[in-house]
């Protein structure tokens, strides 16, 4: 699957910018680094499997998915992480280049950590393992139109 999240921002007419590095931005702290940004302004996409169906999670980055709450948010009797192959199989992309702006992922069900929406901004990952996304929360949650927003992270 080849997307470009400059193409998504400038359609959907997002306030967005794209940031671009050379090293890789592919982890929580790598991204804060290349960012100068806390971990919490640093939001991670994790795709999902629940009951077998994909779904995604945006969780700050200075806090853990509690997959206790998000089963119960999302009716689900297993919800487990996608890795490597899977992923690439469920949305087409890899570990590393998981974007909240990829139509592979935000036509997907997904569940926002009620905590994110008490930002103006964060910065997503940005489709490849070099660039990230500073956007408006409001705009994401545009994007997003199905979203649910509940508590399901955890510290830690």
């Amino acid at each position: 699957m080849s997307f470009d999240v400059k193409e998504t921002i400038e359609k959907m007419k997002l306030d967005a910018k794209v940031l671009e590095f050379e090293e890789t931005v592919d982890s929580v702290e790598t991204a804060c680094r290349a960012a100068s940004a806390r971990p919490s302004e640093i939001v991670k996409t994790l795709v999902v499997e629940a009951d077998g169906e994909p779904a995604v999670a945006l969780v700050p980055g200075d806090r853990r998915l509690d997959s206790r709450r998000l089963k119960e948010v999302l009716g689900a009797r297993d919800v487990k992480l996608a890795f490597r192959a899977r992923l690439r199989e469920l949305v087409g992309l890899e570990a590393g280049e998981v974007t909240p702006l990829a139509p592979s992922i935000y036509s997907l069900k997904c569940v926002v950590d009620s905590s994110i929406l008490e930002r103006e901004r964060i910065i997503v990952g940005g489709g490849t393992h070099h660039r990230l996304v500073e956007i408006s929360v409001r705009d994401l949650l545009k994007l997003l139109k199905g979203h649910i927003a509940a508590e399901i992270s955890k510290v830690g």
